[in-house]
């Protein structure tokens, strides 16, 4: 099946779950989505091997290049049990501690990867504080609030909390850090921003959408999606579709809903893989 079948099928599926939903703003959300779709399935046609869309310019641009946007090979997730284990060693259909919409960690089955290149060197940004240190690209988004109103009171779960690049955050910042034994993750001040080098980008995915990594709450999103887009019904919208696109096609589409989700999210398609088993059977727990 070509790619711009899936893609088609898959803008298909976001229509129909935003005319369920009936409201202007999802409506708008998925309008972008769908003009990102028709730009990167035009830049894929023409040779090119990457794509940016601005929703607000209405500009499609295409080109061979991208700034890679993932986590290093030696950041670690928490599988159930307890068990730590390296990105590159990660598997589809793994288990990862996660934090739902209600800000309650949980676990996860990891049903994408949309990128997974094991040998990359690539540059990182180390976001440390006094109870956990996290390593992404500077581009990839961190759950934070900004220093002076991390001890506000906030609503309930991940709503309060912002989606910060991990290269913009500064000293004094507050992230998201799960400790062991606990129901939640709670506030941790930044104390220190490192640059380091690493072997390995990996950007993996579960239907949760935000990922606990070396201990911080980080998002399974980077700033190619805009931050207004990052938003709880991305994730539902996106899993409606994959719903009705797994339910209609045969297991062969699997690579090109791969190639097309790590292009919606990077702007680049290839180096990722995608289970329909782990992601239509995928339960969540949350820990107790």
């Amino acid at each position: 099946m070509r790619r711009c079948d899936v893609a088609a099928l898959l803008l298909v599926a976001m229509v129909a779950a935003a005319c369920r939903a009936g409201a202007a703003s999802r409506d708008l959300l998925v309008v972008c989505t769908g003009l990102k779709t028709a730009c990167a399935t035009a830049c894929y046609a023409s040779g090119y091997s990457y794509y940016s869309y601005d929703c607000n310019k209405d500009n499609c641009r295409c080109s061979n290049s991208a700034v890679k946007k993932c986590f290093p090979g030696s950041a670690t997730v928490r599988l159930r049990g307890g068990e730590r284990k390296p990105m590159a060693q990660l598997a589809l259909g793994d288990e990862v501690q996660t934090v739902g919409p209600d800000g309650m960690l949980r676990y996860d089955k990891v049903y994408l990867f949309s990128s997974r290149r094991p040998h990359e060197l690539a540059s990182f940004v180390r976001v440390v504080t006094a109870a956990a240190n996290v390593t992404a690209t500077p581009s990839h988004y961190v759950y934070a609030r900004r220093a002076g109103t991390a001890q506000q009171s906030l609503p309930a779960g991940l709503a309060g909390w912002e989606l910060l690049p991990a290269g913009e955050l500064r000293l004094g910042d507050a992230v998201l850090v799960a400790h062991d034994g606990q129901a939640a993750p709670v506030p941790a001040v930044v104390t220190g921003i490192e640059v380091a080098s690493d072997v390995g980008v990996y950007n993996p995915h579960t239907r949760a959408g935000a990922i606990v990594v070396d201990g911080v709450v980080a998002s399974e999103l980077t700033r190619f999606v805009p931050r207004w887009a990052a938003h709880p019904y991305l994730l539902r919208a996106t899993t409606a579709a994959l719903h009705a696109a797994f339910a209609v096609l045969p297991h062969s589409a699997d690579a090109p809903i791969a190639a097309m989700l790590s292009g919606l999210a990077h702007g680049r398609p290839g180096d990722a893989i995608v289970d329909r088993n782990a992601f239509l059977h995928a339960p969540t727990s949350v820990l107790a």
